[in-house]
This record gives C-alpha cells, sequence and structure tokens, in this order.
C-alpha cells in the first residue's frame, strides 16, 4: 500500500507534466493544421508535425499507463520517446528555415 507520499496521485508535479502534455498535444495540432492549410508544398514540415502530434499522444498514452495503471514498465519507452520528441520538436523550425 502506497502513502500519501509516494502516491502518484497525490503527486503536483504529475499533475503538472500531465497538463504541459495536454498543452504540447494541443500546440502540435494546431501546428500539424496550419502546415497541412499553409504549407502543402512542404511535406518534410507537414508530415513532421503529424508525426509530432501522433508521437506526443503516443507519449501521452504511455503516461497514462505508467500512472493510472502502475504500469512502470512502460518508463523504458516513456522516457527516451520523449528524449526523441524533443529532437523532432527541435529539427522542425530548423528545418522549416530552409527554403
Amino acid at each position: 500500500m502506497s502513502t500519501p507520499d509516494t502516491d502518484p496521485e497525490k503527486t503536483p508535479w504529475l499533475e503538472v507534466h500531465s497538463w504541459c502534455g495536454k498543452a504540447a498535444i494541443g500546440f502540435a495540432l494546431l501546428a500539424t493544421v496550419w502546415a497541412f492549410l499553409k504549407l502543402r508544398e512542404r511535406t518534410d514540415l507537414t508530415f513532421g508535425a503529424l508525426a509530432l502530434t501522433v508521437l506526443l499522444i503516443l507519449e501521452a498514452y504511455l503516461g497514462g499507463l505508467i500512472v493510472d495503471e502502475g504500469k512502470d514498465v512502460m518508463a523504458a519507452v516513456h522516457v527516451p520517446l520523449a528524449m526523441a520528441l524533443m529532437g523532432l520538436a527541435v529539427w522542425l523550425p530548423l528545418r522549416a528555415r530552409k527554403r
């Protein structure tokens, strides 16, 4: 049985982490829509934005499995995927600078 100090649902930083993930998904979705509407000829950016959105949703799902279902083993995928997402999030604006 977990104590209130170690209960993941009682940890405020997990709630902050969750809300920041939801905000990231929202912004990625907006960027994807923008890319498909305004940057249709830049397939690298449109598919990159789409990949970012889909992978962020997968990341949030894995995080939910960790916290809600207690599947801590998913952290072995959640953390490396987060690093790959950060790389993609840096690559997209750098790629957008190229004509």
